[in-house]
């Protein structure tokens, strides 16, 4: 998402904010395109809402990209697991329980959600073909709000109150895991894990 009068370009990793930032900027896309497996594709010709790639947007628009100042948001990886979980239920009628679901490759995930929500890493979203980090602020779901402050601050915008959009309504993700599909996320998603210090931790009050 790239906001022009702000000079400010939001990488929208699925499940970690976005529909809340979209509110919070006032984006407006037309048309709004979607592009179902982002990682195949090389250059778009047409800004978009859809989930982008950094490199995606970079590889596009090289002179805004390099000026603009790029921010995204990531989110501990067991909760985001459960997080798309449940709008997989609610969206393309998912039909099996967590841990089945998680222990079977996501069984019953369509194509398109599973190029979006599951197949790349975090990490994937933010980086270039040599793996560096090419966003300017990495901001923590757990800590949404005060680092939407500090997203203000740097853009020199004043901050608004803004709703928890898109939320998907379950327990902590502590819940739903046992311990054969909480050792699979590890393994899966190990490389955001470590490189962001995600722990598995038990029902505790977040920062929203």
């Amino acid at each position: 998402m790239i906001k022009h009068d702000l000079k400010f370009i939001y990488i929208h990793i699925p499940k970690t904010g976005g529909s809340t930032m979209g509110v919070a900027f006032a984006w407006k896309l037309e048309p709004h395109i979607p592009i179902d497996a982002p990682f195949e594709v090389k250059k778009v010709e047409q800004e978009t809402e859809t989930h982008l790639p950094a490199i995606l947007i970079k590889n596009s628009f090289p002179n805004i990209f390099n000026a603009y100042y790029k921010v995204c948001f990531v989110r501990n990886s067991w909760d985001l697991i459960v997080s798309a979980y449940f709008y997989l239920k609610t969206e393309c009628d998912l039909e099996y329980d967590f841990n089945t679901w998680v222990n079977n490759d996501f069984i019953g995930t369509p194509v398109r959600e599973r190029n979006i929500f599951l197949n790349p890493i975090q990490l994937d979203w933010i980086t270039d073909e040599e793996d560096n980090i090419i966003v300017d602020y990495i901001g923590r779901f757990e800590y949404f709000k005060k680092d939407l402050k500090k997203i203000y601050k740097k853009i020199k915008i004043k901050s608004i109150k803004i709703p928890h959009i898109n939320k998907t309504e379950h327990r902590h993700y502590s819940h739903y895991y046992n311990e054969k599909s909480r050792e699979i996320i590890r393994q899966k998603y190990r490389k955001d894990i470590d490189f962001f210090g995600f722990k598995f931790e038990f029902q505790k009050r977040l920062f929203w």
